[in-house]
């Protein structure tokens, strides 16, 4: 059990876990908005756009607190949540809804296929922009 217990702690120790782990737990509540508005008959552009508003607000204090373990609050909070909305705005209603309309009509592929392209193409491009300029370390 402690040597359990150490694995855990150790993996959780490296940001890139928490934020899969993290990242995916939102990925998957996406889909399956996603998923739900598409298959009731909601055109998959909206249906992307809807559910990304949606995650938006359960991701970003995922992100701060758990993922880049960042507590900060005051000036912090406003410098961190003006620009992770301006790239979920991005991601949400420019990236996301146009590269799934190209791998849907484009390259043929099945909406709810081309969105999980699209969630690990716009996964790692967060990955690299929350953890170096929106969430970076707090100077030693």
């Amino acid at each position: 059990m402690q040597l359990l217990r150490r694995l855990v702690e150790w993996l959780w120790s490296y940001v890139w876990i928490r934020y899969v782990i993290i990242g995916g737990m939102s990925f998957a509540l996406n889909y399956a908005i996603f998923s739900a508005l598409v298959v009731s008959g909601v055109w998959y552009v909206y249906a992307t756009m809807a559910a990304g508003t949606l995650v938006w607000m359960v991701n970003f204090p995922l992100h701060k607190v758990w993922t880049f373990d960042d507590r900060r609050l005051g000036i912090a909070l406003p410098l961190q949540t003006v620009p992770h909305f301006a790239l979920k705005v991005w991601n949400t209603y420019l990236a996301d809804p146009f590269i799934l309309y190209y791998l849907a009509e484009q390259w043929l592929w099945h909406p709810l296929i081309g969105k999980v392209a699209v969630g690990v193409i716009l996964g790692a491009q967060n990955y690299m922009l929350c953890r170096y300029l929106i969430f970076r370390p707090r100077p030693a």
